[in-house]
Order: C-alpha cells, then structure tokens, then sequence
C-alpha cells in the first residue's frame, strides 16, 4: 500500500502550510477560538482568496475541482492550526450537499458564491445534543401556496454565527418520522434566531427557526429523501474531516513533546520522568492509529476500493484519538496548557466541538458493525 504523496499533493501541502504558518499563527487562532462566535472574517477572507473554499467545487462553477483525496491532503494541514471557520462546513459539507441534491440552477446560484467566500453556508440538521440520525429530525414546515413555513430548534450548528445560508433539514407536517427535506434558509430572513453556544466548545451556535418562509424552489432534492442526500455527502466528506483531525493530533503531539524538552524540573527536563513519557506515548499512539487508518482510507478512495466501513472506520478512530490526544497533552502541560492563550486549548475546543459533529465515534463504530456484519 503505497502511502506518499503526489507531487501535486506534496506541492498543496507546502502551499497550505505556508499559508497557515503565515495566518493562523497559533497567537492568532487562540485568541480567535476566544470569541464567542470562534470565527475572523479577515482570516476567511483570505482563504477564500487563495481558492480553499473552492477545492471541492467543479472548474464549471469556479472552483478548482480537486479529487477527495486531494482536500483530505489540505485539511491535515489546515488541522495542524487549527484553521477557524466554515471552511469544512461551506467548502466542503455544504458544497457536497449542493453537488448530491441541488438543481442546476441552485448550484449555478450558489456554488460559485460559496467558491469565492461570498456566501457561507452552514448545515443544521439534527435537533438534539447527542447522537446522530434521521429520527433526531424534528423541525418542522408546512406548506402554503408556493412558500414553505418553517419552525424548530437545531441547538448545535458549526459556524452558524458566519453563515448567510443554512441548510435544514425539516420533516413535512403529517409525513412520517424520519422523512427528512433538505431547505435552503437565509440567515436574514424574518423568523432566523441564532445564538452562540458556551462552554468546552468553539464556532457552534442555536439556530431557531419561528414560521420562517422561504420559496418552494428553495428545497433542494425530492421531498422526504433529505436524509438520504445528506448521508451520501457526508461520505465524501468525513474523510476530509478524519484527515483534518489528524492534523490536529500530529500538532498537539509535536508541540507536547518539544514541551517535555525544554520544561524542566527538579533539575531535568520532564521527559526523563516515566509518567511523561506514558502521556506522550499515548499521544503517539493515538496519532498514529489515525494517521494509518485515514491514509488506508484515502489509498483506497484513490483506487475506488473503499466502501461505507472503511469511512465510517476512519471517523470513530480520528475523534477519538483527537480528543484523547488533547486529554493526554493536558496531562503533561497540567496549569499551562489551560490558558486560553496556549495552544493546546484551540485544539482542545475543537475536538470537542467535533467530536459529536456528523456522528460521535460510537455511531461511526456501529454502523461501521452493521455494514460488515449485517444482521
């Protein structure tokens, strides 16, 4: 299994890397994830213009038209920042959405908006806290002449507090439960609610919805098949968020480890002590089980031998070893790694914040189950 990159990919890699070193110094992302919106727009903004919320956009709507494969590359760097903003939820989740179920004309409209970072578009989906699935969708809408009126509550939406746009995912009045449409909703519409979520998390915001109208024409693929658009987005998108995580992990274990070098105490530096080095060796351990597992994964994608488990693998595995990672960091930085300021709690917000997002491990790992072992 051949795991080294192309030179293009090798090319995009430096590239990114320069960019990120240059605009999200690790200073500037900690006090960035301090707001209460965990976004800066100047910062956004020059993504945009070097073409990063454009990769996963085809040449015919302005964007570059890169492989999975290639964005996977990128976002390991992004996540070595990590980079704040929807790049991931308008570049790449909201985009494939767009791709899977949108009508020529939607895509013409918004796609190459979404490409320049003109229009930032966020997905809220679920209405609860925990878990992850079609049943957990209880907004709702219902029909009067040619607009659709739309009420819920989605209580957690990555980079809601950016958006122009939001795609939610309704369930008819009177259909069966489960039977999810997908509704494309301006942010400025009369009705639209959002409020930025507090605690161990970062970019994540309450949307609610009071009997917001919007167009018929503003659903996008068949009514009651959301769910279904949705998931088949998300698989091309999850292993661009593994790939992202693991960015993040190889991040906190290279900062963890030059740490125990140059932090001294009674007379040494703390990577001669033994439960140091448990802690890092955790770290490795978690970094590298996600690192070969994603590589696997993206190997496999390149030659069109990857199936639903093998995405579904790969999320469980990077969430987990992303939060544990921080976890085991802390454990080694103890009082200096909670200040806000350090770089340790940027990553340590965002593994939490991504933790539960498109499914917690323990969904990832059963249906990973389901699919290899069906019933």
């Amino acid at each position: 299994m051949e795991l080294d990159l192309t030179d293009e990919q090798r090319m995009l890699v430096q590239t990114i890397g320069d960019f990120v070193r240059r605009e999200a110094p690790h200073d500037k992302v900690g006090r960035v994830f301090q707001r209460e919106n965990g976004y800066d727009a100047a910062m956004f903004e020059r993504a945009a213009g070097a073409g990063w919320l454009g990769m996963l956009v085809p040449e015919a709507y302005g964007g570059l038209g890169l492989p999975v494969t290639d964005c996977a590359v990128a976002f390991e760097e992004f996540g070595k920042a990590p980079l704040p903003g929807p790049l991931f939820t308008s570049g790449i989740l909201a985009t494939l959405i767009l791709l899977e179920a949108g009508t020529q004309q939607q895509k013409e409209q918004v796609l190459p908006e979404v490409a320049l970072g003109e229009t930032k578009i966020a997905v809220a989906a679920i209405d609860s806290g925990i878990g992850w699935g079609p049943d957990l969708v209880r907004a709702t809408f219902r029909r009067d002449g040619d607009r659709l009126f739309v009420s819920g509550r989605k209580p957690f939406v990555h980079d809601a507090d950016a958006a122009d746009l939001f795609i939610c995912l309704v369930v008819e009045e009177g259909a069966p439960a489960g039977k999810a449409s997908l509704l494309l909703v301006d942010r400025s519409a009369a009705g639209v609610a959002v409020e930025s979520c507090s605690g161990l998390i970062t970019g994540v915001s309450s949307v609610r919805l009071d009997s917001v109208a919007v167009p018929a024409d503003s659903m996008l693929g068949i009514a009651g098949r959301g769910w279904a658009d949705l998931e088949r987005a998300t698989q091309r998108a999850l292993p661009i968020m593994s790939a992202f995580m693991v960015g993040g992990c190889i991040q906190v274990f290279e900062f963890t480890l030059e740490y125990t070098r140059i932090r001294h105490a009674f007379g040494q530096p703390i990577g001669r002590f033994q439960r140091v080095q448990d802690h890092v060796v955790d770290i490795a351990n978690a970094m590298d089980g996600a690192s070969l597992i994603t590589s696997e994964l993206l190997w496999k994608l390149e030659r069109d031998r990857a199936d639903p488990a093998d995405i579904h693998e790969a999320a469980a595995v990077a969430k987990e070893a992303y939060y544990q990672a921080c976890n085991f960091s802390h454990m080694v930085h103890a009082g200096p790694g909670t200040d806000l300021d350090h770089p340790l709690m940027a990553h340590t917000l965002v593994s939490r914040s991504l933790y539960q997002y498109l499914g917690d491990p323990t969904y990832h790992r059963q249906r990973m189950m389901d699919i290899r072992y069906p019933a």
